[in-house]
């Protein structure tokens, strides 16, 4: 195919210019999130709708106590999970509730408690998104452990209880003191009119 005129060729040249800058800028997006999602301390994990784990970054590996990756991604949000959730339903019915929220929301975050390899079991903040990856829906799952957070708000709750406990106990007594000065008053009045 024959080119013709000076101008034509420096369209191609722009064009290609402008390719090459997308693909620098692509590549440098690429390493971005590959630094997050490997430097990341909260768990993040791809997992198709249907409850297949797709991938996780090695503090989700670190997270549930798994040797690798391929082993991880063998589970499903039921394995690693108890039986029931805090609210008492079936893990498996709630997990398959909530991802079908979050692909129709387009997002969803929650509590859930999950369970390790080992079978220890830890509270966590569950972040669902959904992506399209080659046309499919898949979700992305972030989740923060908030055991900690959960023992200081239980130990604070039951600080405050005994607290409140002290209190009335400490109220009812001054409570009877007065009463007990009172009638001592009324005594000692009753003693003075008697003399």
């Amino acid at each position: 195919k024959k080119i013709q005129g000076k101008n034509t060729l420096i369209g191609i040249f722009n064009d290609v210019t402008e390719i090459k800058k997308n693909k620098e800028k692509d590549k440098e997006n690429q390493k971005k999130y590959e630094q997050l999602y490997n430097s990341s301390r909260d768990a993040i994990m791809l997992l198709e709708p249907g409850g297949k784990y797709l991938s996780g970054n090695p503090a989700t590996i670190k997270m549930f106590g798994f040797e690798n990756e391929k082993e991880f991604i063998l589970e499903t949000p039921a394995d690693l999970s108890p039986r029931l959730q805090a609210n008492g339903k079936p893990s498996d019915v709630s997990a398959k509730e909530l991802m079908s929220l979050a692909i129709k929301k387009g997002s969803h975050s929650f509590e859930w408690v999950h369970k390790k390899k080992n079978g220890e079991v830890f509270y966590t903040y569950v972040t669902l998104v959904k992506l399209k990856i080659s046309g499919n829906n898949v979700l992305q799952v972030m989740i923060r452990d908030i055991t900690a957070q959960k023992k200081a708000n239980k130990e604070i709750k039951e600080k405050v209880e005994e607290l409140e406990k002290l209190n009335r106990f400490m109220v009812g007594r001054e409570l009877r003191m007065i009463r007990l000065k009172e009638k001592l008053k009324k005594l000692e009045i009753l003693s003075c009119k008697s003399d």
